[in-house]
């Protein structure tokens, strides 16, 4: 990258290079903390995390290691067991991981999904199989599209910006063409928890 002469802005990047360019993001991890402290707040402590690709979506790292945080703060042993990962933001997917979360029988309480879609497929799989959301298994997702003001039951989920994020990353270019130059700083959106109806308490 360094060998391109265009200019170049980042968004939601946590690779090491990503210090050499303007990058636009959310905090990542404090989305991943707070769902996961939402589910502790209401009495549940086997919370599994199901995320798209750990391997290869940085975000999604940043997403554990605020669950990990949450869990750590309210002396909450990892269970290796409860940790799902899959091969991107699909609802199919989401339906596979809460089947393999039946398949455990009742070692989880609820569900702190990395996107909406994929909180979508898990509800999908419990209810086919007789659960209830969240009377079973309280779920939180995130990026709060619109299909999750409209699921059933409508889900709890951290509301990033993702139009602002869009915006500001092409003002941000654009005050590289016009000026040439850009301080490679990062710039952290904020992020809400939105609760609805798909988690309760214990």
């Amino acid at each position: 990258m360094k060998t391109l002469d265009i200019p170049i802005v980042l968004i939601d990047n946590y690779e090491k290079h990503g210090v050499n360019y303007p990058n636009i993001r959310i905090n990542d991890e404090l989305g991943g903390y707070i769902a996961t402290k939402h589910l502790i707040d209401r009495g549940h402590k086997r919370i599994s995390f199901m995320g798209h690709d750990l391997k290869t979506i940085s975000v999604d790292e940043k997403r554990l290691s605020g669950y990990i945080k949450a869990l750590q703060e309210a002396n909450l042993s990892l269970n290796e067991d409860l940790l799902f990962d899959g091969t991107g933001s699909f609802y199919e997917v989401g339906f596979q991981m809460g089947l393999k979360l039946l398949e455990l029988g009742d070692k989880a309480t609820a569900i702190f999904a990395t996107s909406d879609i994929l909180a979508v497929g898990i509800i999908k799989a419990l209810l086919e199989h007789g659960k209830k959301v969240p009377k079973d298994y309280s779920i939180v997702g995130f990026d709060d599209l619109v299909i999750s003001r409209y699921s059933i039951p409508s889900l709890t989920t951290i509301s990033q910006n993702v139009f602002n994020e869009g915006v500001l990353s092409a003002q941000t270019i654009l005050n590289i063409i016009e000026h040439g130059t850009s301080d490679p700083v990062s710039i952290n959106l904020p992020i809400e928890l939105i609760v609805r109806k798909s988690t309760s308490f214990l």
